[in-house]
């Protein structure tokens, strides 16, 4: 990853974990704005501040520059196994998932 998606990165990272920028700013003793002066590219936190963030959020630090952290583990099982199916078994999850979402 470059480093300039390391702000678009841990802007989703906290969308997909619900926690609001400020919340993790305070958690690991920032002021209010530093993790959004970080996901606008402002600044890039230090190897201490990068790992405080990774252990607020539940993340490994390798899982941060994952794509794997934007799905928890049942959806990573699901498509997983989705992907071993053949095609007309992925039909009809697919059908069935449409059907519930209606």
């Amino acid at each position: 990853m470059e480093i300039e998606g390391f702000g678009e990165r841990l802007a989703r990272l906290l969308v997909s974990k619900g926690v609001s920028a400020r919340d993790l700013s305070l958690s690991i003793g920032k002021s209010g704005s530093y993790i959004n002066s970080i996901m606008n590219n402002n600044i890039y936190p230090s190897m201490p501040s990068f790992f405080m963030i990774c252990e607020q959020l539940g993340v490994s630090k390798a899982g941060f520059f994952s794509d794997d952290f934007l799905y928890p583990e049942e959806l990573s099982e699901m498509i997983h196994e989705y992907t071993r199916a053949d095609e007309e078994s992925q039909a009809y999850i697919r059908g069935i998932l449409k059907k519930m979402n209606e």
